[in-house]
């Protein structure tokens, strides 16, 4: 009997962690794009805001001030805490730190509502009319633009880096929200990136002797041990890394075993985590 609770425990656990999961995009997979919506990948903190509770893409709650959160809707609603392109690190900081007065250069730019019906369009209605009723600096609606063709998707893109930005996200525009990783959402960049664990370091040589040479770290999703030796600054090479911490890491394309190619350090990832 009691190995049956727990197992009912167990079940009960997943089931409700899985339903609050919010929805993650994938990489672009080469398909057609016409009647798609773009929007710009902005660089900042994924957030979900409950209607009460604002919290991380991995459910840790943030603690802004009162005089930020009397800013948000009555309702759910997801998007990015954001201070300005470049300035992740930055973001990440505010956010870490309950009630810092630097919340006021934060940014929520909304990309969906999770709890509404329909596409992602009639989702987004009820922030649009809720926004005109108020007077806030603090939320912002991304705007979506309609493709017609692939080819756009590309040219937003370009214009989009040109800006500082760091990508495009797409999104099929008539699908309902689903948790998880869906292939109804993508992303798209001038580089892939992927995250990963750190199990173990490599000492550097010559100039490097004594420091950081590499990181050796566990893809999440292939479970590839990687090598990673390029892209860290000079502090970095100097404190290294705690084995279990999570990087980020850029790359360009795979070869025909799936390794990545051209595999560089980005960034490390904090408690709060980005899309």
């Amino acid at each position: 009997m009691r190995h049956l609770t727990f197992i009912f425990l167990l079940l009960f656990c997943i089931f409700t962690q899985n339903s609050h999961a919010l929805m993650l995009a994938k990489n672009y997979d080469g398909r057609d794009l016409t009647g798609y919506l773009a929007s710009e990948k902005f660089d900042g903190v994924r957030a979900f805001w409950s209607g009460k509770t604002l919290l991380t893409r991995n459910g840790k709650k943030l603690s802004p001030p009162p005089f930020w959160l009397e800013n948000l809707p009555p309702f759910e609603v997801e998007g990015e805490l954001f201070v300005g392109r470049g300035e992740f690190e930055k973001t990440s900081s505010i956010v870490k730190t309950a009630g810092d007065s630097r919340w006021a250069e934060v940014k929520f730019l909304i990309f969906d509502a999770p709890s509404e019906q329909g596409g992602i369009l009639e989702r987004l209605k009820r922030v649009q009319i809720w926004l005109e009723k108020q007077k806030t600096s603090v939320v912002t609606l991304i705007k979506q633009h309609k493709l017609n063709s692939t080819q756009e998707a590309f040219d937003f893109l370009d214009e989009v880096v040109k800006r500082g930005g760091e990508g495009v996200v797409v999104r099929d525009a008539a699908r309902s929200y689903e948790h998880g990783r869906s292939d109804s959402v993508l992303k798209i960049k001038k580089f892939d990136d992927s995250e990963c664990e750190v199990v173990g370091e490599v000492e550097g040589k010559g100039r490097l002797k004594g420091r950081l040479g590499a990181v050796l770290c566990r893809d999440f999703l292939t479970n590839q041990i990687l090598r990673i030796g390029t892209g860290f600054s000079d502090s970095e090479r100097e404190k290294g890394f705690e084995m279990g911490e999570v990087l980020t890491y850029k790359f360009n394309g795979r070869t025909k075993n799936g390794k990545p190619r051209f595999v560089r350090f980005w960034r490390k990832r904090g408690e709060e985590t980005k899309r």
